[in-house]
C-alpha cells in the first residue's frame, strides 16, 4: 500500500474461466466449487416467464453478468473468452424448458485492450466495454450498468417494477 492504491491488478486474468463459471451458475445444476465444498443453485426458476423481462429474464427479475477486468485473458485464449460470452447471451441457459439469454457487460478497469474487451461485450450482447481508469469511473460504470437494468413502472396495467401493484 505504499503507492496509496486500494484497487490494483494482481495475478492472472481468467476471463474465459470466469464467464464459464457464470454459465455453470445459471445452468440447471448450478455452480459447485472444484473441491465440492459448496454448491450454489441457479437463481433461475422454471416459474420465471422467459422472454417477458429484459433480455429473457423473468417479468420481475432479469439475469446478467458484469465482468470487471484489469487486463486481457491470460489463462486461455481471447477467442475462448468471446465464445463464453456468446454462450451466455446468444445460446443462453435452459431451465425448466425455458431459455434465458444472459447479457454480459464488460468493464475494462485500467488494463485490458479495448478491442479485446469490446469483443467480449459484443458477443455478450451489450455492444462495447466500458473503460474505467479510476475508482470513481469504476463506480460510475457499475452504477450505470445496474441502472440500465432497473425496470421503472409504466402505465400499461402491469406490475413493471415488481412492487406487487399493477398500475
Amino acid at each position: 500500500c505504499t503507492d496509496q492504491r486500494e484497487l490494483f491488478a494482481d495475478g492472472f486474468t481468467p476471463l474465459n474461466g470466469a464467464l464459464r463459471d457464470a454459465l455453470r451458475y445459471f445452468s440447471v445444476s448450478g455452480w459447485t466449487a472444484q473441491d465440492n465444498s459448496v454448491t450454489y443453485p441457479t437463481p433461475l426458476s422454471s416459474n420465471d416467464v422467459s422472454g417477458a423481462g429484459i433480455n429473457g429474464g423473468s417479468a420481475c427479475r432479469s439475469a446478467a453478468v458484469i465482468l470487471v477486468t484489469d487486463g486481457d485473458e491470460t489463462c486461455d485464449t481471447q477467442s475462448e473468452a468471446v465464445a463464453a460470452a456468446q454462450l451466455l447471451y446468444q445460446n443462453g441457459v435452459t431451465v425448466g424448458g425455458k431459455t434465458f439469454k444472459i447479457p454480459v457487460s464488460v468493464v475494462n478497469f485500467a488494463g485490458g485492450s479495448a478491442a479485446n474487451t469490446d469483443a467480449i461485450a459484443a458477443a455478450g450482447g451489450t455492444g462495447s466495454s466500458i473503460l474505467a481508469n479510476s475508482e470513481t469511473e469504476l463506480s460510475i460504470a457499475l452504477s450505470g450498468i445496474i441502472a440500465a437494468r432497473v425496470r421503472p413502472e409504466t402505465c400499461d396495467n402491469a406490475d413493471n417494477d415488481c412492487n406487487g401493484c399493477a398500475d
